[in-house]
């Protein structure tokens, strides 16, 4: 979190007020629409395991997709013999997909959108 004075933080407040009361209304949702599209910059995908298809779920060993995936064992964890995907270390590479043992694939990628300030 930035550290922002109060006077900064309302001289940027009157700003942008002022700069909304000279706009047309009929602009101003078109602004405050850029606006809110602007906060989602980009979108990130992480690894799904589709528990019906996945091997691990079914009692077979298989590590496939754990050897594969870059961010070493911290990616994919193992909790009571089955595969789960580590949501806040998987950067969404999708190595674990192209490595996976059946066809089609057990993983998948979701989509998550990232909010940027």
């Amino acid at each position: 979190m930035h550290n922002v004075s109060r006077k900064n933080l309302f001289k940027n407040l009157i700003l942008k007020t002022a700069d909304l009361a000279q706009k047309p209304a009929d602009k101003l949702n078109t602004f405050i629409d850029g606006y809110a599209e602007e906060k989602i910059k980009k979108k990130i995908y992480i690894a799904k395991i589709e528990t019906d298809e996945c091997l691990t779920y079914r009692g077979i060993v298989c590590m496939s997709c754990l050897d594969a995936c870059p961010q070493n064992i911290n990616g994919l964890l193992i909790e009571h013999g089955c595969l789960v995907i580590n949501k806040e270390i998987c950067n969404g590479c999708g190595d674990c997909i192209n490595k996976c043992s059946i066809s089609p694939s057990a993983i998948k990628l979701e989509e998550r959108p990232v909010y940027v300030k």
